[in-house]
């Protein structure tokens, strides 16, 4: 995930650091912002974030930031 998510960000990111929980368990966050995260269920199934879906949250926080809007607040729209 992390090898795509830089091929496809390119000069975006500058770095992407995995910080491991207990038993497995990630958050991946930009800028302080949860974006997606590995859990695990009540039966022991995992749950992985899916790439298209962290690259599209990027996204929508780098285009708030280049509007203007502090990272976790929705875009005002006019």
């Amino acid at each position: 995930m992390t090898g795509e998510i830089l091929t496809r960000l390119g000069d975006n990111v500058a770095s992407i650091k995995l910080i491991p929980g207990s038993h497995g368990v990630f958050d991946v966050r930009i800028n302080g912002q949860l974006i997606g995260e590995h859990t695990h269920g009540p039966n022991h199934e995992q749950y992985f974030p899916e790439t298209l879906d962290i690259l599209q949250k990027f996204n929508e926080v780098l285009a708030g930031e280049s509007l203007g809007v502090p990272s976790g607040a929705p875009p005002h729209s006019h």
